[in-house]
């Protein structure tokens, strides 16, 4: 398909129609995977003299094959049999030279510059300024200050000039809160009391701030970045995320060891804030940037009521009454306990027929726990012996919160089609403007990561398909698709696995020759068990040697609907595997081993 950097068919291709149209672009016209390597001799990293902070660095590039290579008159040793090579080189500090030769041949000069660690370049003194900073403007990103609470302005302009803020009908004296020499940046600093409203229920944008700088005769006039919302004595501060996959942290320092998500247009309250962040009911942070405040006249939560149905897709509870609720799910599958935290709802209604239901109807779960807890209540769910969560996912409608429960999908039992009934995603990683990893010859002079990608997932789409799977892609050719659309088509199309191939690197300060193997990365702990089927599979099938299994926070392994893992299938910089994967029956044996990966999963 031209248009498209995926298919469907049937009635889900309708109801894609909308989604498609608004989450990618027109497909481009990009270059279809050639896995030859431009003959020659010539450097592919660096392409120029560069500066490092690490005591090594790994050189790339190609050679001829029939002819001696040298670096400063030493054989390279890392050398694949149609010219790649790779060279770790030590690093003195200051200027280094290296001189790559083969007979008969122009000699190339690589320039690297070594700055150790801690012999940083003095700092220049700061320089005058005339103007206030524009990120030094409070409020950077949105706030939210209770009515009657002390709260600071500042910002940062020429020492010595006449600086005010203004909000709405107030102005605000600022005054320099530190010594620095004349026109110098300096920090000012206000306060004021955040004026009261008749109405105590009220959250109410008031807006950026205003600043006024008086500075060598002239008046100047800026405004802040974020804006101040005030939130009245009997009202609470709710945010709202604003897109899908709403990152929750567990401190207010990001890291990768995420709480939990918000999806979008889910709401919960604000506990307390930071610089950037909002601290939030469930007890996690979001970035104030990732989401809006709600504003209005605060009303309390309706009651929640609790009902449970079940059809041929899977189990489904309904929060009747919650509306948009963030979430935390947690699972446990060693104990076999699912469980389910809502947030910023109301009390909740009688719940005897709900749990009754669950345990004569449920054919995952055999009995259900309801607990109230700080600011909303836990669902936990204990599983059927021999039952398992195989994905999960949130619905808003109706003014509630819906949670929808998969089972484990079964193989058909026709021999010749045994994954007849399932649909699988297959996301080649990058594409279009972006190449992923590159290779020893570069960018240009050989395949790079988009490249292999691809056709494996060409490959394993077709094996897949013969099986009796349907298979959709991210991607059908070189296309650039956001790493956030991949995996929102995953939510959107809920297929019954989700895999993403992508071809592994090194660092430029690693021995990326040494580097070998394949490794699966997962998030969500549903998705190990796939990670490692795959990971045993393509390791027998294509030879590799069998690095591990990981817990990382990549997107595209995020997707809760289905198992979800991303494939690291060998290391694009080492010269041996790089030429390795370059032939065709290397990655039809990658493609076999993610086919039976997922048949081997499905049969346990």
């Amino acid at each position: 398909m031209k248009n498209s950097p995926i298919k469907f068919s049937g009635a889900l291709a309708c109801a894609m129609i909308i989604f498609i149209a608004a989450a990618f672009p027109a497909a481009a016209e990009g270059r279809e995977p050639d896995f030859t390597i431009r003959p020659g001799f010539y450097i592919s990293r660096p392409t120029q003299e560069i500066t490092v902070r690490s005591e090594n660095y790994y050189i790339m590039g190609v050679a001829y094959p029939e002819k001696n290579l040298l670096v400063n008159g030493e054989d390279i040793a890392y050398r694949a049999e149609n010219g790649s090579f790779g060279a770790y080189v030590s690093l003195k500090p200051g200027r280094n030279y290296f001189e790559f030769s083969q007979p008969g041949e122009s000699g190339i000069d690589i320039y690297i510059n070594y700055i150790p660690p801690g012999e940083d370049p003095p700092r220049t003194a700061p320089e005058p300024v005339d103007e206030i900073l524009q990120d030094s403007m409070y409020p950077l990103v949105s706030d939210v200050i209770k009515t009657g609470e002390i709260y600071y302005f500042y910002c940062t302009a020429p020492s010595g000039a006449e600086v005010s803020a203004n909000l709405l009908d107030m102005r605000i004296e600022l005054k320099q809160a530190e010594e620095a020499g004349y026109g110098l940046p300096a920090r000012f600093e206000g306060k004021v009391v955040a004026p009261y409203d008749a109405d105590e229920k009220l959250v109410k944008n008031m807006g950026k701030v205003r600043y006024t700088l008086d500075w060598e005769g002239e008046t100047s006039e800026y405004e802040s970045n974020g804006e101040i919302y005030t939130v009245g004595w009997m009202a609470q501060g709710e945010v709202r995320a604003r897109d899908y996959m709403t990152n929750v942290y567990k401190s207010a320092e990001k890291s990768y060891d995420y709480f939990s998500v918000m999806d979008a247009s889910s709401t919960d309250k604000i506990t307390g804030q930071t610089a950037d962040m909002f601290q939030l009911s469930s007890g996690g942070f979001v970035a104030k940037s990732a989401v809006e405040v709600v504003t209005g006249t605060y009303k309390p939560k309706s009651q929640v009521s609790l009902s449970f149905s079940s059809d041929f897709k899977g189990e489904s509870i309904n929060l009747k009454g919650a509306e948009n609720a963030a979430y935390v799910v947690s699972y446990d599958q060693e104990a076999g306990v699912f469980s389910a935290e809502f947030f910023g709802v109301g009390n909740l209604a009688p719940v005897a027929a709900f749990l009754k239901n669950i345990e004569q109807s449920s054919g995952i779960f055999g009995s259900a726990d309801i607990t109230a807890i700080s600011n909303g209540l836990r669902i936990s769910l204990e599983l059927r012996e021999g039952q398992t969560v195989w994905g999960y996912g949130i619905d808003y409608s109706g003014g509630g919160t819906v949670l929808n429960i998969r089972p484990k999908p079964v193989l058909s039992s026709d021999p010749d089609s045994p994954l007849d009934g399932l649909i699988i995603m297959l996301d080649p990683g990058h594409g279009g403007k972006d190449p992923g990893a590159l290779g020893p010859p570069g960018g240009e002079n050989g395949p790079v990561e988009k490249d292999f990608n691809l056709d494996i997932a060409r490959k394993a789409e077709a094996v897949l398909t013969k099986l009796g799977a349907e298979v959709y892609m991210t991607r059908e050719d070189d296309t650039f698709v956001e790493l956030m659309d991949r995996a929102a088509l995953s939510e959107q199309v809920r297929p019954d696995l989700f895999i993403s191939i992508h071809i592994n690197s090194t660092a430029e300060n690693s021995n990326g020759a040494r580097s070998e193997g394949t490794e699966i990365h997962y998030f969500t702990p549903g998705s190990k068990s796939l990670a490692s089927s795959l990971l045993t599979a393509i390791c027998v099938s294509a030879g590799r040697l069998e690095r591990s299994v990981q817990k990382t926070a990549f997107i595209v392994a995020r997707p809760t609907v289905c198992p979800s893992v991303l494939c690291e299938l060998g290391f694009i910089n080492n010269p041996y595997q790089y030429e390795q994967m370059m032939r065709e029956d290397d990655r039809w044996n990658a493609a076999q081993g993610i086919v039976n990966g997922v048949v081997d999963l499905l049969r346990e």
